[in-house]
């Protein structure tokens, strides 16, 4: 799919109930600005690798992922750089146990709410761990490590 040209795809998928799985392989994007709820209450979702987004500039990915319930695992290889609002970004991932490649450490805010209802989520493997850690709803109660 060519969205060389493609910078905001803001709500893209957003509540697509029937959609179970999605394959970015050989996207090239410009750099995105806003990834906001691309993937919203896309509740039959269950992987999802957006390693080939590049929101290395994004100013929002606020809610990306928020309330896919099935997503078990969230490959970002790629992300690194000044993302910018990263809230709520997994909330309601309730299935969520792995996330791979997280880095936090230029964001410009993480928010309280990044982790919310994410009961089955391990350490995810992370750039910037301190950022991670005092946020509300990050304790680690499930230990381990991403596959």
């Amino acid at each position: 799919m060519d969205v060389s040209s493609v910078n905001d795809i803001e709500g893209m998928f957003s509540s697509c109930s029937v959609l179970t799985s999605i394959n970015m392989m050989g996207w090239e994007t410009a750099p995105l600005l806003d990834c906001s709820g691309a993937f919203t209450n896309c509740g039959e979702l269950t992987h999802i690798d957006a390693s080939v987004l590049s929101v290395y500039s994004a100013s929002y990915v606020w809610g990306m992922f928020m309330g896919c319930s099935k997503v078990n695992t969230i490959d970002l290889r790629g992300w690194g750089g000044s993302t910018g609002n990263m809230d709520e970004l997994f909330n309601g991932c309730t299935s969520l146990t792995c996330i791979t490649n997280l880095d936090t450490s230029s964001s410009s805010y993480i928010g309280a709410d990044m982790f919310t209802g994410c009961t089955a989520l391990v350490q995810p493997d992370a750039t910037a761990q301190a950022d991670l850690t005092d946020t509300d709803g990050a304790n680690w109660v499930n230990a381990g490590t991403c596959p």
